[in-house]
């Protein structure tokens, strides 16, 4: 990693606890370079503006959102292993990585209110649902899922039921996660993945 990036890489860090704490309005271009021990121009070289930093921390912590759920995901995995994998991972993601949650959380009450984020929130959702889609067109075409399943329909139920599953872990839950928790949250996805089997 180059030297800019490292560093544009240290400010995203340092903004995602600001901002999982107070949210991006509270969050401090000093306190940030302070803690870097940089000048505050030297953060406003990377971002122009809290909406730039609040983009640039997203697009982040998806990154590192979609590296877990493709180290989790092999070659030998089922479609219905794939699909299980991909929602196992957001959990495990959001058990490690609670701050990072919180921000995805932050991002979908930001694109109700400032016209600048919605296109990233859209984008975020319609990915998801896109992925979780493909999945399950892939496991109809391995004949490991029902082609009577409507993908479409089904890539977005699985969707909404993992971003709320999320949604109630974070407001519910604080930073840990009982282990009854986490099985109830594997029964009900194993219940909605029988429905897809062929």
């Amino acid at each position: 990693m180059k030297k800019g990036e490292l560093q544009r890489a240290k400010i995203i860090d340092i903004a995602i606890g600001q901002i999982a704490e107070k949210g991006i309005a509270a969050t401090s271009f000093q306190k940030i370079a302070d803690t870097l021990g940089i000048s505050q121009s030297g953060v406003f070289h990377y971002f122009k503006n809290k909406t730039e930093l609040f983009l640039g921390v997203l697009e982040s912590i998806l990154e590192r959102r979609t590296e877990l759920i493709n180290q989790l995901i092999t070659p030998t995995d089922d479609s219905i292993g794939r699909i299980r994998k991909h929602c196992q991972a957001s959990l495990t993601w959001l058990i490690d990585r609670p701050s990072e949650a919180k921000i995805i959380l932050y991002l979908y009450q930001q694109s109700s209110t400032n016209s600048v984020v919605l296109p990233f929130g859209e984008k975020v959702i319609l990915n998801g649902r896109n992925r979780l889609e493909d999945l399950i067109v892939e496991g109809q075409a391995e004949g490991s899922i029902s082609p009577k399943v409507d993908a479409k329909l089904w890539g977005r139920l699985l969707h909404e039921f993992l971003t709320g599953s999320l949604m109630q872990t974070i407001c519910l839950y604080e930073n840990s996660l009982l282990p009854k928790e986490v099985q109830e949250f594997d029964i009900r996805l194993n219940e909605l993945l029988d429905c897809l089997k062929a």
